[in-house]
C-alpha cells in the first residue's frame, strides 16, 4: 500500500535511505551517534543519505577506489560515488571507503558517518530518475575531495564496511 504513493513513505518513516541508515546506526552506532544522528532520524526532523555505488564498477565492492586514509586521529576520505539518494537534502551521509585495500575484497571497506556540510563534500550533479525533472534530480553523483571526518566516524569497524552495507540492505530487501 505505501509503494502505490510517492509521498507515503516519507510520511510514514519508511522512505529509503533513511530506514537501512537508521538499522545502521542502531546495530553499529556509538550512544553519541545514536543520540546525534539516530534519534532525529527517527523523528523526521532530518534526512540522511546512503554513499556506496561507484560510477566505474556500481554496486560491485571489488571495483570501489573511494578511499580513507587515516591522517592523525582524522580520516581523509577521497573519492566519488555515484546515485547517493537524498544527498541534496540530507543531514549526514553514510560512506562506504577502502581503508584495507591489501585485505580480501570483502574486507576492504569501512563505513564512516560524515556530516553534509564538510568540507571537500562536492555535488557535482543531481541525478534524475522516474518522475523527476532533469536537473531536479535527487541522486547525486559526489565527490570527496580531501573530506575529514574524526577517527570515531567509523561504523563497525575497519574492513567491516561489506558487513555492515549487507546488514543494513537485507532489511531494504524487505522494507522496499
Amino acid at each position: 500500500i505505501l509503494g502505490r504513493s510517492s509521498w507515503a513513505p516519507t510520511v510514514f518513516g519508511t522512505a529509503a535511505p533513511d530506514t537501512g541508515n537508521a538499522e545502521i546506526l542502531a546495530m553499529f552506532g556509538t550512544d553519541e551517534q545514536k543520540a546525534k544522528y539516530l534519534s532525529p532520524l527517527m523523528a523526521g526532523d532530518i534526512v540522511s543519505a546512503f554513499s556506496i555505488t561507484a560510477p566505474q564498477g556500481g554496486a560491485d565492492p571489488t571495483e570501489f577506489n573511494c578511499s580513507a586514509l587515516m591522517d592523525g586521529n582524522e580520516w581523509g576520505i577521497e573519492g566519488e560515488k555515484w546515485f547517493t539518494s537524498n544527498a541534496k537534502w540530507a543531514a549526514f551521509l553514510i560512506v562506504m571507503a577502502v581503508t584495507n585495500p591489501e585485505n580480501p575484497p570483502h574486507s576492504r571497506m569501512s563505513m564512516f558517518i560524515v556530516d553534509a556540510g564538510t568540507d571537500g563534500i562536492e555535488i557535482l550533479r543531481n541525478v534524475a530518475t522516474v518522475g523527476e525533472a532533469p536537473g531536479e534530480g535527487s541522486h547525486a553523483y559526489i565527490r570527496y575531495n580531501q573530506v575529514r571526518v574524526p577517527a570515531d566516524a567509523m561504523l563497525g569497524g575497519p574492513g567491516k564496511g561489506f558487513k555492515v552495507a549487507q546488514a543494513r540492505l537485507g532489511g531494504g530487501r524487505i522494507h522496499h
